[in-house]
């Protein structure tokens, strides 16, 4: 099991629009290195997850539901991404302005990340940087 994070609009390049985190790379390396940094906000989501109502049609997309989208996109006071939107696979939205403030720790803290992961963090980084401005990311 993993996390597969996509750009909320493409950037034009379909394998940027995607980036991969198994579940040890997210909660044992990205979700440390960031607390690191400060780009994280260690949280938990408010409120209760919104029930597919009794008269939705056939076609009907919970994931992509106006009380879908408000619930998993949810903020929090605090700069950068709240860590409960890496607590799961359901959906959550990463919005721009959360991956901005989590850029905006990484850059003023400095740091690439030591040794063999500075591709990978790069590249994390990167995506990052996209999503900043390309509606933020579903992290599936």
């Amino acid at each position: 099991m993993g996390y597969d994070m996509a750009l909320m609009q493409s950037c034009g390049d379909e394998e940027k629009d995607y980036f991969r985190l198994n579940i040890g790379g997210v909660h044992r390396w990205a979700i440390p290195h960031m607390k690191r940094m400060g780009m994280v906000v260690v949280c938990d989501y408010s409120g209760d997850w919104p029930a597919v109502p009794d008269d939705a049609p056939d076609d009907y997309d919970h994931d992509f539901s106006e009380a879908y989208i408000a619930f998993v996109g949810q903020q929090v006071e605090a700069p950068g991404i709240p860590t409960f939107k890496f607590s799961s696979n359901d959906g959550w939205l990463v919005q721009e302005d959360e991956c901005k403030s989590a850029l905006k720790a990484y850059r003023e803290h400095g740091e690439l990340m030591p040794g063999d992961a500075d591709y990978l963090w790069m590249n994390w980084i990167d995506f990052l940087e996209r999503a900043s401005t390309h509606g933020g990311f579903r992290v599936w």
